[in-house]
């Protein structure tokens, strides 16, 4: 029954990762409008937080530092793309990997400590 719940939670995170990404880029002023760009990245950041923003201002911080060496738009289609797959699944390792594990030790060490 676990296993079950499991599985359709993250069916339905990731359709809604999906949702947020189709769209945005569905509409035809998607890469020119900021506010637009910005409702994406708050969708995103509100299905992966806290490790999607971390993941995001990662990127941005590595992006500026190696300016002199590579041209990284991320603001474009691909950077956009990209951004979106770290996101997801930075997201999808802290929902349904990370989290459950340390609440599994938590109740286990929990458990010990009991008897």
């Amino acid at each position: 029954m676990r296993k079950y719940f499991k599985f359709i939670a993250v069916v339905i995170w990731v359709v809604l990762c999906v949702w947020c990404f189709i769209d945005f880029i569905s509409n035809e002023m998607a890469f020119n409008d900021g506010e637009l760009t910005e409702l994406f990245y708050l969708r995103m950041g509100i299905l992966t937080f806290p490790t999607g923003y971390l993941t995001v201002i990662i990127i941005y911080l590595a992006s500026e530092l190696f300016k002199p060496f590579i041209e990284l738009n991320l603001n474009g289609q691909i950077g956009t793309s990209v951004l979106f797959l770290l996101m997801t699944l930075v997201g999808y390792l802290q929902w349904f990997i990370l989290i459950p594990l340390i609440f599994r030790r938590i109740f286990f060490k929990k458990r010990l400590n009991d008897v």
